[in-house]
């Protein structure tokens, strides 16, 4: 195996030490704490410490790496979205805030089917507040059922974070926080759930 770069070792080091905190870090958190001079050159040594074969990449998504030298300090990134752009296209790059490292411990899904949105609003508190981080499973009709599931769906290119319910063939959202009545879908052909809310991981960065 090639020589680690020192930036490379304090990068292996970090993650390494989130393993043992519930913490979570974005690139630029990265770069501030291994002392880099851009998240550029976090992405690059990445980059090169999977070449080194210290990180594995996801093939589904080249920009997601897994700590392969310690099976219990394994490490995703995960896209982070503000809720406002997910129904621009959950894959398309240039709306991804961040890339934030996860333990794959944390995450109940298959990494590529995995993304996670920051809350906007307080309307599904106590459950999620304002700028909570949450953990989204793509949706998919073929796996799964929604109905009494708190998902992440868009009606008319507005993006939510509602409890999925059904009244008389309707189709009505429901909030967790009492001060806001459950709403019905005015037009189910534009309404998409775009994922199934799995947990909230932590608050705002």
């Amino acid at each position: 195996m090639r020589p680690i770069h020192p930036l490379q070792q304090k990068l292996l080091n970090e993650l390494r030490r989130l393993s043992g905190t519930d913490e979570g870090y974005t690139y630029r958190d990265l770069m501030k704490r291994i002392c880099a001079s851009s998240t550029s050159q976090v992405a690059h040594h990445l980059y090169q410490l999977e070449q080194k074969g210290l990180l594995k990449r996801d093939p589904d998504d080249p920009q997601n790496f897994t700590i392969i030298d310690e099976a219990e300090d394994a490490f995703s990134f995960l896209p982070l979205l503000a809720l406002a752009s997910c129904g621009k296209g959950i894959d398309n790059e240039q709306h991804i805030i961040e890339r934030i490292p996860v333990r794959s411990s944390f995450i109940p899904t298959q990494i590529k089917d995995t993304f996670l949105i920051l809350a906007d609003g307080d309307s599904m508190k106590p459950r999620i507040n304002h700028k909570d981080i949450v953990l989204v499973e793509k949706f998919s009709e073929d796996k799964h059922n929604p109905l009494g599931k708190v998902v992440v769906c868009e009606e008319n290119s507005e993006c939510k974070i509602k409890q999925y319910s059904k009244s008389d063939g309707d189709i009505v959202l429901v909030s967790f926080n009492e001060k806001y009545p459950p709403y019905v879908v005015k037009n189910p052909d534009s309404f998409k759930i775009h994922g199934i809310v799995r947990g909230v991981l932590f608050a705002s960065i």
